[in-house]
């Protein structure tokens, strides 16, 4: 295997290892079906995510966003977004911002 490949596992690994650093919780596998939309979403906190398998398109007001395996994606706080899983569905995993980390 050619050493500039990094598997997705050693992604998901340096993602969780980072979460406390940058002021995230530790991150909890998320699951959606093909096409399965999560309906609309909003948190006080923000959201980090790693995606680990199949798409994932992320809506919010100002953008359409479609992440794949290996992609880090971020939600603001206090922002309403919706997520739908890929033709395939998706597997991710995703951490909320501790509190009072600034």
């Amino acid at each position: 295997m050619d050493a500039s490949v990094i598997s997705i596992e050693e992604l998901a690994k340096k993602f969780r290892q980072s979460l406390f650093l940058r002021g995230f919780s530790r991150a909890s596998l998320s699951v959606l079906r093909p096409c399965q939309n999560s309906g609309l979403l909003t948190s006080d906190l923000a959201g980090l995510g790693l995606i680990l398998a199949g798409d994932l398109m992320i809506n919010l007001a100002e953008a359409r966003v479609i992440y794949g395996a290996g992609d880090e994606f971020f939600i603001p706080a206090q922002t309403y977004y919706q997520a739908t899983g890929g033709e395939f569905g998706t597997q991710f995993l995703f951490a909320k911002q501790r509190l009072g980390f600034n």
